[in-house]
């Protein structure tokens, strides 16, 4: 059975728009997310079709590596992003479009960051691009 990874992931949303050019679209991806939503004051909030509305996005997901890096090559192969996975106090940045490494070579790196740091719990961010 493939090495697993507990992915987790954060932003903030007001109104409809996510801020600081965070891709929320990438999450959805992750099989098996989950998520929580938090008021300003960090209560458990429902998120609301309202323009006004102030709310964090927590997430988190555990996946096997390889679907993690199946994923990231697919998203950033024709999408102006970047994606960060953050393991311990080591970092990796990937960016599309037309990214180079292939799924393997991804799944090899963040391995070496579990091993590394001794841990499965990596932290990760996935931002638009500007043109």
């Amino acid at each position: 059975m493939p090495e697993e990874l507990r992915v987790s992931f954060g932003y903030q949303q007001e109104g409809h728009f996510t801020m600081d050019e965070v891709d929320a679209k990438f999450y959805n991806e992750l099989p098996g997310v989950t998520y929580e939503f938090r008021d300003k004051d960090g209560r458990l909030a429902i998120p609301a079709p309202d323009a006004d509305q102030w709310i964090q996005v927590v997430g988190q997901a555990i996946m096997a590596l390889p679907a993690l890096a199946t994923i990231i090559k697919a998203w950033l192969d024709s999408r102006r992003r970047v994606i960060v996975i953050e393991v311990g106090n080591d970092k990796l940045s990937y960016k599309g479009p037309g990214l180079k490494e292939d799924a393997p070579e991804i799944q090899a790196m963040i391995e070496k960051l579990i091993k590394k740091a001794s841990s499965h719990d990596a932290r990760i961010e996935a931002l638009i691009l500007p043109d």
